[in-house]
């Protein structure tokens, strides 16, 4: 009883930064299944946070899940939207668009993947990271070489390496 008494004397605020904080710490450390119970958790008090700096730090995680989940499409959208997110301090914002190019190029075949591809192409930011080149040759339908995709694979994160029974 004395346990639940204390847990709510806190403000959503604190709540939902302890959950956020529990989250990036279980998805620094791979472990994304422990870490949507608390992104889950923090969900549902969104709608009664007031700092903005927390709506940023869950959004962030949202996409790290849905990588982690290999819903690749989901993540390169939410990348793409963090990377235009002026709160967010620059060199992160190119982070989320490195990110949302690996998302997107990872994601299945149809027209969610071929609007993010057009985006990305058109985006000058994109044009000087690492994973422009298979980018490029994706959206202008152009033969991808052995040696390009090893470069390509070397950028991928060790989740994005696995291999499924599909």
């Amino acid at each position: 009883l004395l346990l639940l008494l204390l847990i709510r004397i806190y403000t959503a605020d604190f709540k939902m930064e302890v959950y956020l904080k529990i989250t990036q710490l279980y998805l620094e450390d791979e472990n994304h299944i422990s870490a949507e119970a608390y992104l889950n958790r923090a969900g549902l008090l969104q709608a009664e946070v007031s700092k903005g700096q927390l709506h940023i730090i869950y959004k962030v995680c949202s996409a790290k899940m849905a990588d982690f989940r290999r819903k690749f499409s989901d993540a390169a959208r939410r990348y793409i939207q963090l990377s235009y997110e002026s709160a967010i301090h620059p060199d992160e914002r190119m982070t989320s668009l490195k990110r949302a190019m690996i998302c997107t190029i990872l994601s299945s075949a149809g027209q969610q993947r071929s609007k993010q591809l057009a985006a990305l192409f058109k985006d000058e930011r994109c044009q000087h990271l690492p994973a422009f080149n298979i980018l490029n040759k994706m959206y202008l339908e152009r033969i991808i070489r052995p040696s390009e995709l090893e470069d390509f694979a070397a950028l991928l994160s060790q989740h994005q390496k696995a291999t499924t029974a599909d």
